[in-house]
This record gives C-alpha cells, structure tokens and sequence, in this order.
C-alpha cells in the first residue's frame, strides 16, 4: 500500500491545510500574548529563586487579589500542555522556603488560586525598591 494510499482523505483536503496554519498562528498569538502578560519582575538574586520559582512569584505578584490557578496555568505552559496545577504547586512548596526567610509568604485559596498578603507585598515592594535605587 502506498503511503498516499495511507493517509486519510480529510488531511489531504486543502481546508485541513488552511486549519492547521490558522492553529499554528493562534498557538504563536497565545505564546506572544503570554510572554507579554506575565510581569517583568527581577527578584533579588540573594532569594535563591529558580526561574521557574521567580515566574510564579511573578504571576502571583503582579495579579490584583487571588490569582485563579487557570491563569497561572495558561501563563506557566504551552497551549495544550496537559500539566495539572500539581506541577505548580511543586514548584511553589520549592519556592515557599526561599521566600518564608524573606518574611514572604504566598497564600494558597483551596480550590481557587494563590494570592499574596498585604504585607508579603510591602516586603517584595521594599526589595524591588532597593534594587531600583542601587541601579538593578
């Protein structure tokens, strides 16, 4: 049997051709959105965060309230990547310990997402402030 035999008819239709552009187009349109939705945020480096670590903290902090865990997912992977927020909250209960000697703590809403308190806040406000004044 022939390899052209093979394939089914619908992908050698040239509209599956046309869907597939259109897919990849939107796949780099969300990477590109993502990219510019996540907050460009340098934490100390004296903190030790990953830059997967230093990513969360980033998404976390730069969201107003409660960060729902679907965003944090569709701002940590790629489109269609099926990690559950288990992933996420690996690299949290890594990241927690680092940020606890910081006196920062992410607080985690069962079943909603993760947000930031007041004063966890202040404290990265205080440091990213610092780090402005001593020119990075």
């Amino acid at each position: 049997m022939s390899i052209e035999a093979r394939i089914p008819e619908a992908w050698r239709h040239p509209a599956f051709h046309d869907m597939r552009r259109r897919i990849e187009t939107l796949e780099e349109e969300n990477r590109q959105l993502r990219d510019l939705m996540k907050p460009a945020v340098v934490f100390p480096l004296a903190w030790g965060l990953t830059r997967r670590e230093a990513d969360l903290l980033a998404i976390v902090y730069g969201g107003q309230g409660c960060v729902r865990w679907a965003v944090i997912r569709a701002m940590f992977f790629e489109l269609g990547d099926d990690r559950s927020k288990d992933v996420i909250t690996v690299f949290l209960s890594k990241a927690r310990p680092k940020l606890k000697a910081q006196g920062v703590t992410i607080e985690t809403r069962h079943g909603v997402g993760l947000m930031l308190p007041a004063e966890s806040r202040s404290i990265i406000d205080g440091a990213l402030s610092a780090m402005a004044g001593r020119g990075g």
